[in-house]
């Protein structure tokens, strides 16, 4: 087989793999600048869908984190996100797909070993991106972000956000009552990969708040904060006093 119908025959596996048919958008996907240049077609080459991509992860992504930790500020989901979209994190994502191989570039690419770059591989991963979301849409990058940077977003949900709800609560109500407040587990909802608990909390002899989240932590934070806002700050942030 030469190399030529050896590339084909990834390309086809690749786009089986993707569910994608449209053969030129996906070479299109893989052609670095260089390799356009030296086949004497410069406008043709992956940087239009690589421009495309980069927006369309990090739309999903940011979606991802927001869905797994849904207590964290603006800030948080910042800089949780700047760790998934980035050059390496790409590069990573390339290389799972096996896209190095797939890479059209040109000689002087090549010897430089172009295949195994971080930056070339990134953009071939944002620009496949692109052309799996132009043929099928959103749903179909969701489904291959998942096993991707699915291990990244479930550790992301056991990200403390800046403001620690559960503590603040646990001292008031300490503070107020002399007894701890009480979590409820009440439902589990869902299937194993994609469980959403309902968490009551009690204290002072009442169903104070209600929270919902993918783990129980979660959950049992949505309800302290919810508990929280509905609880008068004075009282919330009052020292104790000195007959305490």
């Amino acid at each position: 087989m030469t190399r030529w119908a050896e590339h084909e025959a990834a390309l086809t596996a690749l786009m089986t793999r993707l569910g994608c048919q449209d053969r030129a958008r996906m070479r299109l996907a893989l052609t670095h600048k260089s390799y356009a240049h030296e086949q004497g077609t410069p406008g043709q080459h992956n940087e239009r869908l690589e421009f495309l991509g980069d927006a369309v992860l990090d739309l999903v992504i940011a979606e991802a984190l927001m869905a797994a930790q849904p207590l964290a500020s603006e800030g948080d989901l910042t800089r949780l996100r700047a760790g998934m979209v980035n050059e390496r994190s790409f590069g990573e994502a390339a290389r799972a797909l096996d896209l190095g191989p797939l890479l059209l570039l040109g000689k002087g690419e090549r010897l430089d070993k172009g295949h195994d770059k971080d930056s070339l591989l990134s953009d071939a991963f944002e620009a496949v991106i692109a052309a799996l979301f132009l043929e099928h849409g959103l749903d179909a990058v969701r489904g291959v972000i998942a096993p991707l940077f699915g291990e990244r977003i479930e550790a992301a949900m056991i990200f403390e956000p800046d403001e620690d709800y559960k503590s603040r609560l646990q001292a008031a109500v300490q503070r107020a009552y002399s007894a701890p407040p009480l979590y409820v587990i009440v439902a589990e909802d869902g299937p194993e990969h994609g469980k959403q608990f309902t968490v009551e909390l009690w204290f002072d002899e009442a169903l104070k708040a209600t929270g919902q989240g993918r783990t129980k932590k979660i959950a049992e934070r949505a309800a302290a904060k919810a508990a929280l806002e509905a609880w008068p700050e004075a009282e919330v942030s009052a020292s104790p006093s000195a007959d305490d």
